[in-house]
């Protein structure tokens, strides 16, 4: 035993004795020309002697970076940045242990002359890091006078269908944030849809997300972060836009930056008018007969949103910041269409009938945030500190008017019925995050989160005796449901580099309480669990050009309060959907390895990803007696989801930029339905490509080309898609006034269709939304001086910081 203690001891001397005598490099990353920090330059630390790469780090996005346990000796350092020469400083002595700082390195960006203009290298379009991927707004001109949604669908990985449903790698339950926080939607597509293009600044995709995050959406995450200036002095930015079919929309962006005050807000509003078509093919089999429903819809939709935010952000002193801000949204909705349906069996026809479909809906909500951040001494070590909350109330009258026909298309009597629908939705959270990077040691980061969310939905149904009658309301159809939810959460990282290697270990743990109480058939529910969340974070650079990375995560898919709902509610004569409150969360483990290769020419990336769910959530669909379609959700046993993904920034002559990906993966489904045992597999293979064309005279030409192809759902397949988007710019008096012209869908071949199967049924749907739109669009830029070095915010909008920046 005395042996093992003096072992035990000395290897604990020897360690302590190394790492004292063992140094840390650090410094910033810097664009030369407007001085503003670089956020995941490469920097290598190489020996002098034989050239051999002895570690190296990203910068974060501050520009900084660290190099941890040099020893002593000669070495030189190369930075490196895809559009920048690479620059290398030729001598770095480390003779004596402790923090040598290195100081400010500024590098250019690489000069391209197209006639008579020149053009310097900036930030891609596409940016893809270890841990995230990165889209540039700002650079996508496919998406002047669009919505969230429309950037999403040109994006790498991504699919959004018909209903604005969103996907990833073929997979839904996406966590949805802006600026890092959650907002108080159930529905993403209609958030993301209620946000125009020209407030976002960049997109962020995180398919593995560390233990900063939250454990919430088994797929990953899309973080939106919204446009804010930090120009010294008063800068503007306006926009209008004019598309085809009365669409029109406009911001305005205002910032004042003068010393420790930075204020800034912004407006925004859209008008946009679409059509839609539907068509749908079912066939029912009972026992001795087979029945047919062929309905069509035509549809059309207007769409009004407003939107005002208002920031500020003040240095109380060199160490103390604080920021608030605030948003206010308006959103009208109206939407009218006649479907008309056609029954039949293989002998005689059944009686057929229209429905007329008005939808009239508005919301109205606001967001309140406030940060605060104490940084103490040294690099990296910071208290944080933010608040948010947010409400949302929507109502929506829906009035429907049936017509039905006999045999001989002689018109019966119609029927008509409103339903009115509300809901008022509070959310909120509180964050306390710690991050201290110990000097010539690794990087700690710890802190607590609370979430929490309330939704009070309301539904009354109304008959008419009728059609000039007034409405009555028929109770047995009232709907009444409260949903609770709040999560605790704790969090602990732990970041250091081995040579070359960097690795991150994470661990969160949350404790989940729900509860539903649906008041008119006064069932409740309550529940309350504990889970616990692992990740790990690694990346070796074989030299500054190769590396690879792996990652995993486990994460968490809770039912939200639709799925929970028993309420039954009747959407038309053919369909009625209701929750199930029996449902458990859902579970996944995620592993992600990928390659990275920095040529002189752009980059390429490949990843290999595999996901595992169990109690995958789904909604399944059966047929009653009736011959009405019921949908509800049920927990699958399990779903698998993996393949490879190839991504590629290209830049192989001066005046062409080109960029994309390629994805192929298999997605699985198995389990049971009660005594229905349910498998279905699909490969399907998605890819992307986008060419950006640099012309004479500051014109630019982009072009999108998107394919996805078809996937599995647990009873059926959606089908494949693709379509093109074309875009034009021209800028004026030095990139102060731009004109944009963008083509979207231009051989109008955008369109959804998916079917499903059971033993009692078959199902296809095809859905068409207007999409072939030319639009036109102007931007003017008014700055009055450059723009001020890096300040940070106390409100961090990447959810807590750069995965693996240390």
């Amino acid at each position: 035993m005395n042996k093992i203690k003096y072992i035990i001891s000395a290897l604990i001397i020897f360690t302590v004795t190394v790492f004292s005598q063992s140094a840390t490099l650090k410094g910033k990353i810097y664009d030369q020309d407007n001085n503003q920090p670089l956020n995941a330059a490469s920097v290598t630390l190489h020996s002098q002697a034989d050239s051999s790469m002895i570690t190296g780090a990203a910068s974060d996005a501050k520009g900084n970076f660290v190099l941890n346990n040099i020893r002593q000796g000669n070495y030189y350092l190369r930075v490196s940045y895809i559009g920048y020469q690479t620059v290398t400083l030729p001598s770095v002595i480390v003779d004596k242990p402790g923090e040598k700082d290195l100081g400010e390195i500024k590098i250019s960006s690489k000069a391209v002359n197209i006639g008579d203009v020149l053009v310097t290298g900036e930030k891609q379009q596409f940016e893809y890091n270890f841990d995230k991927k990165v889209i540039n707004v700002d650079k996508d001109l496919t998406a002047v006078g669009g919505t969230v949604l429309d950037i999403l669908k040109n994006t790498p990985s991504i699919q959004v269908d018909q209903d604005n449903n969103i996907t990833l790698r073929g997979k839904s339950n996406i966590k949805i944030l802006i600026d890092g926080k959650p907002r108080p939607f159930t529905d993403a597509g209609t958030l993301l849809e209620m946000i125009p293009a020209s407030q976002i600044d960049r997109i962020e995709i995180i398919t593995n997300p560390s233990a900063r995050y939250d454990a919430e959406g088994d797929t990953g995450i899309i973080n939106i972060i919204t446009k804010k200036e930090e120009k010294s002095g008063f800068n503007t930015i306006a926009s209008l836009t004019a598309g085809t079919g009365d669409k029109y929309g406009g911001s305005l962006n205002l910032n004042y930056n003068i010393g420790a005050l930075n204020l800034y807000s912004s407006y925004n509003v859209r008008s946009d008018r679409r059509t839609m078509n539907m068509n749908q093919y079912r066939e029912t089999y009972f026992t001795d007969t087979t029945s047919f429903l062929d309905q069509r819809m035509n549809r059309g939709m207007g769409i009004k949103v407003h939107s005002v935010s208002l920031g500020m952000d003040y240095a109380l002193s060199a160490t103390d910041k604080f920021n608030f801000s605030g948003d206010y949204r308006y959103h009208d909705r109206e939407v009218g269409g006649l479907l008309n349906s056609a029954q039949y069996t293989r002998f005689n026809d059944l009686p057929s009938y229209y429905n007329k479909i008005n939808d009239a809906a508005n919301d109205y909500g606001y967001e309140l945030r406030a940060g605060y951040m104490k940084e103490f001494r040294g690099k990296d070590h910071e208290l944080l500190v933010d608040a948010y909350y947010g409400y949302d109330t929507d109502k929506d009258i829906n009035n429907t008017f049936v017509q039905y026909y006999d045999l001989q298309s002689n018109p019966l009597n119609p029927v008509l019925w409103e339903t009115e629908t509300g809901e008022k939705n509070h959310s909120g959270t509180l964050q306390i995050d710690y991050i201290n990077s110990i000097i010539g040691g690794p990087k700690i980061e710890g802190g607590y989160k609370l979430e929490f969310r309330n939704n009070d939905d309301r539904y009354s149904y109304f008959n008419f005796p009728s059609i000039s009658a007034g409405r009555i309301e028929d109770p047995s159809k009232a709907n009444n449901f409260l949903y609770e939810r709040m999560v605790h959460s704790l969090y602990a990282l732990y970041s250091d580099s081995l040579g070359a290697l960097r690795y991150q270990l994470g661990f969160r743990v949350e404790n989940t309480y729900l509860s539903g109480d649906q008041q008119n058939i006064n069932k409740k529910f309550e529940r309350n669990f504990t889970d616990y969340f692992p990740t790990l974070n690694m990346n070796y650079m074989f030299d500054e050009s190769r590396g690879v990375y792996f990652n995993y995560s486990r994460r968490i898919n809770r039912p939200n309060g639709r799925q929970l709902n028993p309420f039954v509610e009747v959407v038309d004569s053919t369909i009625i959907r209701y929750g199930n409150p029996e449902l458990n969360p859902e579970y996944a483990d995620a592993y992600e390895l990928g390659f990275d290769n920095f040529f002189d020419f752009g980059d390429v990336s490949v990843a290999g990803f595999y996901r595992k769910s169990v109690d995958q959530i789904q909604m399944y669909r059966t047929l009653n007696t009736n011959g009405v379609f019921e949908n509800t959700f049920l927990n699958f046993a399990v779903g698998e989801n993996y393949g490879l993904e190839f991504l590629y920034n290209l830049n192989f002559v001066r005046w062409l930029r080109i960029n994309g990906d390629v994805s192929y993966f298999k997605t699985t489904v198995e389990g049971n339905a009660g005594l229905t045992k349910i498998s279905n597999f699909n490969y399907s293979w998605a890819g992307r490509i986008n060419s950006s064309i640099i012309l004479p005279e500051a014109f630019f030409i982009q072009l999108m080309a998107v394919y996805r192809g078809p996937s599995a759902t647990p009873q059926g397949t959606r089908f494949e898609m693709y379509w093109m988007d074309l875009a034009f710019r021209k800028d004026f008096f030095n990139g102060k006034l731009s004109l944009n012209l963008r083509f979207s869908d231009v051989f109008n071949t955008m369109k959804f269709k998916s079917d499903s199967r059971e033993a009692t049924f078959f199902a296809t749907n095809e859905f068409i939304r207007e999409s072939q739109v030319i639009t036109l669009g102007i931007t003017w830029r008014l700055d009055s001086t450059q723009k001020q070095p890096d300040k940070k915010r106390p409100n961090n909008e990447n959810g807590g910081g750069d995965d693996m920046m240390f």
